[in-house]
């Protein structure tokens, strides 16, 4: 059964940064489909999900530092399927086109902060499951709260905002009232 559990975890973790990646190739592929209306680029647009990915990953390791390490892997996982998609034959661009070192240069933007964020919301994600501390879920469900508020003051918002950010904030409400009612029941028991 040992060996068995050992072989099982690096092939979940595997499967977990596949589908990290999946994720960013999918976002950068909705955000392309204009063609099906502004919410697509709306989604696309959102930041709390990515890092959502690496709370979520980071809450399942047993140790803090599996909870950071995956964390991170999960983040440039899914910064590399995004940038795979941004870059090919599926987005209408030529590969030996491609000027690898200026398109690195254009994102860093994004892989620069990745490199903060995966093990950070790793670590957050542990807190939250081994710690039994609250304070990181509430984070994760402000985030998802207030980005659309953000991204308003930024003056960031694009046309569907009314409907995309509606169920992205009110999603996250939702999950900043159910982390305090479960505190609230856990204290009172």
């Amino acid at each position: 059964m040992i060996h068995v559990m050992r072989v099982a975890r690096p092939v979940q973790a595997i499967l977990i940064v596949l589908v990290a990646a999946i994720y960013g190739a999918a976002d950068q592929y909705l955000g392309s489909r204009i063609q099906l209306g502004e919410w697509t680029v709306a989604v696309s647009q959102m930041s709390a999900p990515w890092l959502a990915i690496a709370f979520v990953t980071g809450a399942w390791p047993v140790r803090r530092g599996h909870a950071v390490v995956i964390g991170t892997a999960v983040t440039f996982a899914a910064v590399a399927g995004y940038m795979v998609m941004m870059l090919s034959p599926v987005e209408g661009v030529t590969l030996s086109a491609i000027n690898w070192p200026a398109e690195l240069r254009s994102q860093l933007h994004v892989i620069l902060p990745a490199c903060l964020t995966g093990p950070l919301f790793g670590w957050l994600g542990w807190r939250w499951r081994r710690e039994q501390s609250v304070a990181p879920a509430l984070l994760i469900a402000a985030l998802f709260a207030f980005e659309p508020v953000v991204r308003a003051v930024a003056g960031m918002q694009i046309e569907s905002r009314s409907v995309v950010w509606l169920i992205e904030a009110g999603s996250g409400v939702l999950a900043g009232v159910a982390v305090a009612l479960r505190r609230a029941a856990a204290s009172q028991a």
